[in-house]
């Protein structure tokens, strides 16, 4: 007999992968920041050993992350989510949920199985058009931040590399959230965590430059 995929799980697999993204966007956004201000003229010299440091854990994060999005084997991946779909029988709740959604005017709903089997293989498509930097970022993540090998020879994954990732993982788990639950979470527009600090150092850094103004008069 088929396991039965009761409507807690799904939802608790999508508030984990909701935990994962945020971890991505934070991080992007963090070293994104960083980029920024040094355009902007912010003297972060005093910090820079520092902020490499949290760049490369930056990094390290994302990578770790993107790892349990999308490696098949993890237990709150995509498509782990994605078997338990199409392989287990579904609970009173869930098609309970997918019935509810039959009675609303809304073509973007999920109202039956085949509508959600369908929404998954467009899904796992589009992923597949990914592969090449997801084996990348995965492999970086296995051979290099989580198990040194020195014979890996692998290629650095670039932040272009790792932003086209988090757009594809927010398009996926809004597409997918949305057509079942009908509701989305904003993950745009999050504050970045690096602000106070970056503030803090331009505050120090004008008040020495004012103080050398003092001086000169």
């Amino acid at each position: 007999m088929k396991e039965t995929l009761d409507l807690e799980t799904v939802e608790d697999y999508f508030e984990n992968l909701k935990l994962f993204i945020l971890e991505l966007q934070f991080c992007i956004e963090n070293i994104e920041r960083l980029v920024e201000c040094k355009s902007e003229g912010l003297n972060i010299k005093p910090i820079s050993n520092f902020l490499s440091h949290y760049v490369y854990l930056s990094y390290s994060h994302i990578a770790i992350n993107i790892y349990k999005i999308y490696k098949p084997e993890e237990k709150r991946s995509f498509q782990k989510l994605f078997n338990k779909f199409k392989n287990f029988r579904y609970s009173e709740s869930l098609r309970n949920l997918m019935i509810d959604n039959s009675t609303k005017d809304d073509q973007n709903l999920i109202k039956n199985k085949a509508d959600l089997l369908n929404a998954v293989s467009e899904i796992e498509n589009r992923i597949i058009k990914y592969e090449k930097i997801l084996n990348l970022i995965i492999t970086r993540r296995q051979t290099f931040y989580a198990h040194t090998d020195p014979n890996a020879g692998m290629e650095t994954e670039r932040l272009s590399d790792l932003k086209e990732i988090r757009d594809l993982t927010l398009k996926i788990y809004n597409e997918l959230y949305g057509k079942l639950f009908g509701r989305y979470y904003m993950f745009n527009g999050i504050c970045t965590l690096i602000d106070e600090i970056l503030d803090d150092r331009k505050f120090v850094d004008e008040y020495w430059k004012s103080e050398e103004k003092k001086l000169e008069l």
